[in-house]
């Protein structure tokens, strides 16, 4: 990820290296390819932003849902339904044109529970607007070259944040988005490996370990 990026090789090394422990921790790869999770260079410092496809590994990883968490398009010439009382949502009537009005997202746990969340595209971009404004009005941001891609996260992150089944600590860390404002403050040390002693091999161990293993 880093070598690829000449942006994340002016970012210090404790930060890169904080940020792919946190991706590690949550069992996602930080490989461009996989778009699970991002080192971004905000500045000399790396972050780790979730990405869409690593927000559904994180919940199929809970083991949680019956059905695994999924966004869906809702376009021009549809409408969506909801029940006040249960929040179910339901699409009513005829797509009249690709262009996409708005997004739901929707789950099922296992215990039965359902979930739904629609927001419409100025919903989305007027959440986007209030807690990221620097990310979404930045013209090299995300936000402004893949504005659909952004929408469809923000719907699930809204679903996830509020019904999902995460730790608080997986909950702080999935809000995160394209922020210059999200900066890393941990403090990592790298242990010096000056004064490690390697043991030397106890040849009467060793003799045991392969008889044992000869006899199995």
């Amino acid at each position: 990820a880093v070598s690829n990026n000449q942006a994340l090789q002016q970012c210090s090394p404790k930060s890169i290296f904080v940020s792919a422990m946190r991706a590690a921790s949550l069992k996602l790869s930080v490989d461009p390819a996989l778009r699970q999770a991002h080192l971004v260079p905000f500045g000399n410092e790396a972050t780790l932003i979730v990405d869409y496809h690593g927000l559904l590994t994180l919940s199929v990883n809970t083991n949680y849902y019956e059905k695994a968490p999924h966004v869906s398009e809702v376009y021009e010439g549809e409408t969506v339904k909801i029940n006040r009382f249960t929040g179910a949502c339901e699409i009513a009537g005829e797509k009249s044109s690709d262009i996409i009005i708005g997004w739901m997202a929707y789950f099922k746990a296992k215990n039965g529970t359902e979930r739904w969340e629609y927001m419409t595209n100025e919903q989305i971009d007027a959440y986007a607007l209030k807690y990221n404004p620097k990310g979404f009005n930045n013209p090299k941001g995300v936000w402004s070259k893949e504005r659909d891609k952004m929408r469809r996260k923000t719907v699930l992150r809204v679903l996830l944040t509020k019904w999902g089944n995460f730790s608080p600590d997986v909950k702080s860390l999935i809000v995160r988005d394209d922020d210059p404002d999200n900066i890393i403050d941990a403090t990592f040390d790298m242990p010096s490996d000056e004064n490690v002693v390697i043991p030397a091999k106890d040849e009467q161990a060793e003799k045991h370990k392969r008889s044992s293993e000869e006899n199995l």
